[in-house]
């Protein structure tokens, strides 16, 4: 969109004749005892040009030439609009996060701000892929909340490299990768995670993946977890998942896999590839008051550490796999009221 810039376009809004009689365009009537088609005068293209451009400049945008969608994305920042089909948003490290993330050529350049576009609409039982180009990221995504629209049919998926998951990178500092909080609720594939940070009982950091807080739920496949500060999976009181999909652990950890304060952590039936012998400081996986769930899994590769460390009443469920069922190099310890199955 934008203003006319013909060299007879004059430098300020002239003002309009006076009202006439409202009528409608026609194309005339040529021959004798016709009419002539409308003229179309510089009172009402002055109108359209300003309606439109005051829309799209009320959401704060530039009007820009070479845009034709700047009317649909000033819409979009201001009304929440419906999905009538499934729908991608775009990430790129060259993208910027004022435009509306509809196209590679206009994506967002930050995951989070993707996820704010969408809840910012109505999914209306559609999914919304959130597509991550190769790059490295350093923003966190931070999943808040239940998106309008979204239900057991549907969702949503941060996507980035399946095939060479190290070409897309989030890589943070003193955060968490990929967090879900507030019954928030994503599938993520595609992608090496890796981040600095330390989690205490106020603050939740160093996770690759972390979902904070009941109904809060994460889904995961096709992963390459990099070195963590705390843990590369942590359920704190959220549920986190991979189903039965492939993903590989590449780097050290205080704990692959925590689940605590009633959280659930599921590894079934997965193809898991470790390597580098990565070492976990506390145990591959700890559960603290939570549970956790690591059954028809084969481990191909090596990892040093205490294989799990299960306290307060937390329970880990390995279907009767033995206790040297998980990665490490030393015995499981279990606590008071701890279970291991």
């Amino acid at each position: 969109m934008h203003r006319i810039d013909d060299p007879t376009a004059v430098p300020t809004l002239p003002a309009p004749r006076p009202q006439g009689t409202p009528g409608y365009f026609t194309g005339g009537s040529p021959g004798s005892g016709g009419f002539l088609a409308t003229v179309v005068r510089y009172e009402f293209m002055n109108a359209v040009q300003e309606e439109i451009g005051g829309v799209v400049e009320a959401a704060a945008l530039v009007l820009d030439k070479t845009n034709n969608g700047q009317l649909l994305a000033a819409l979009r920042k201001m009304l929440r609009f419906k999905l009538f089909q499934d729908t991608t948003f775009y990430v790129s490290t060259t993208g910027n996060d004022a435009n509306d993330g509809l196209t590679p050529g206009t994506a967002f350049a930050t995951g989070q701000a993707a996820w704010n576009a969408a809840t910012s609409i109505d999914l209306n039982g559609h999914n919304l892929t959130i597509q991550f180009a190769n790059g490295t990221y350093t923003q966190p995504v931070s999943c808040a909340g239940i998106p309008l629209g979204m239900g057991a049919g549907n969702g949503i998926l941060l996507l980035g490299n399946v095939a060479q998951q190290n070409l897309v990178t989030i890589n943070v500092t003193n955060a968490n990768c990929i967090g879900a909080v507030r019954g928030a609720a994503v599938t993520v594939r595609g992608m090496t995670l890796q981040a600095t940070g330390t989690t205490t009982d106020y603050i939740g950091q160093g996770n690759a993946l972390c979902a904070d807080g009941a109904t809060s739920y994460i889904a995961f496949d096709h992963i390459t977890f990099g070195a963590c500060g705390n843990a590369h999976l942590l359920s704190y009181g959220g549920t986190i998942s991979s189903g039965p999909n492939p993903f590989t652990i590449a780097g050290s950890a205080p704990s692959h896999l925590s689940a605590e304060i009633g959280g659930v952590s599921v590894i079934a039936d997965a193809a898991v590839t470790i390597t580098g012998n990565p070492n976990f400081s506390q145990a591959f996986v700890s559960v603290f008051n939570g549970n956790a769930y690591v059954h028809g899994t084969a481990f191909a590769g090596t990892a040093t550490g205490v294989r799990y460390n299960v306290q307060a009443n937390g329970v880990l469920n390995t279907s009767g796999s033995g206790d040297t069922f998980l990665p490490g190099n030393a015995a499981g310890i279990v606590g008071t009221g701890g279970q291991y199955v």
